[in-house]
This record gives structure tokens, C-alpha cells and sequence, in this order.
């Protein structure tokens, strides 16, 4: 007699990717043995491979960089670090990261130091004298521009002389005394 089974589907995949396994199975009952008849030959399951392809990765963020060197040394500048989409990387369709992959902030926020610088120098003093030589001054101020922020003070003088009125001052003439009366010219 002919010996037949009847086998069930083929179970649900044990993994969704990356390779799984599912089975079927068969029951000798088609017909059922009977009266001394032999049991079916060859096995009542078998399996195939499944869902081979690659699981996809989603990505990770690595660790951030170190900070960047400081893009001003005062008066504010800016730091920045960098991280890279590899902890995982993305593979097989995975998401990539999520985010940005800079990161910044402000560095050296401290005002610069200014140093002076002079001022125009005044308009020159009136001379301390009309004639005979006097002196005349002028004045500078420290403040083009003023010192900040522990910048250095001006250099030099904040002020300068000079002679005026050099010319020998005159002299006016002037009468001596009378002599004493002559001889009357007339006895």
C-alpha cells in the first residue's frame, strides 16, 4: 500500500533578521498504520534556513572630541568639539545618529587689555614773557585711548616746553639829569 503524510506550514521564523530557522512538521495519518502495516519511513520535521539578511544597525554616538583651542585669546572666541556617528555606525538600513555632531561654547569672555595711547597735544601756553625769553608749554592726555582692562599706561612725557620770546627786550631811552647851569651869557 502507498504510504502518505499530511505536514503542517512552515513555523514562524525564530528571528526576524540575521538568520533564523523555521520548521514544518508531518504526522503519519494518511493513512494511519494499521493491522501490522509499518510506520512511515524518513523524519516527521524538517527546518530551512530563514531571514538571512543582515539586522540593521541604528547608529551611536561616539565620544565627543576634546574642546577645541580658544578662537580669541579675550574678549570672547568660541571652543568647539566634534563627535562621530560610529559607536555603532549605521549598517544594513540602520537610522543614522540623531542630533548634531558639533558641539560649541564661549571661551576667554574676559575684556582685552588696552593699552594707552596719546592725545593730541594741546594748543601751545602764552608765553611767560614779552621779550627776553620766556617759556611756553603744552599738554598731552592718555586717553587715545585710555588704558583698560590692565593695558599699559602712555609712554613718556605728558607734557613739552619750548622757548619764546627770545628777542632781546627794548629799551626805551631815557633823560639823564640836567648839567649844572652854564656861565650867564651876560654881565
Amino acid at each position: 500500500a502507498v504510504v502518505s503524510t499530511q505536514s503542517t506550514g512552515w513555523s514562524t521564523c525564530s528571528a526576524d533578521c540575521g538568520g533564523g530557522t523555521q520548521t514544518r512538521t508531518r504526522s503519519c495519518n494518511n493513512p494511519t498504520p494499521a493491522h501490522g502495516g509499518s510506520e512511515c519511513q524518513g523524519s516527521d520535521s524538517e527546518s530551512q534556513p530563514c531571514n538571512t539578511e543582515e539586522c540593521p544597525v541604528d547608529g551611536g554616538w561616539g565620544a565627543f572630541s576634546t574642546w577645541s583651542s580658544c578662537s580669541a585669546d579675550c574678549g570672547g572666541g568660541t571652543q568647539t568639539r566634534t563627535r562621530s556617528c560610529n559607536d555603532p555606525a549605521p549598517a544594513h538600513g540602520g537610522r543614522n545618529c540623531e542630533g548634531s555632531d558639533s558641539d560649541s561654547r564661549p571661551c576667554n569672555t574676559e575684556e582685552c587689555p588696552v593699552d594707552g595711547g596719546w592725545g593730541a597735544f594741546s594748543p601751545w601756553s602764552t608765553c611767560s614773557a614779552d621779550c627776553g625769553g620766556g617759556t611756553q608749554t603744552r599738554t598731552r592726555s592718555c586717553n587715545n585711548p585710555t588704558p583698560a582692562h590692565g593695558g599699559s599706561e602712555c609712554q613718556g612725557s605728558d607734557s613739552e616746553s619750548q622757548p619764546c620770546n627770545t628777542d632781546k627786550c627794548p629799551i626805551d631811552g631815557g633823560w639823564s639829569a640836567f648839567s649844572t647851569w652854564s656861565t650867564c651869557s651876560a654881565d
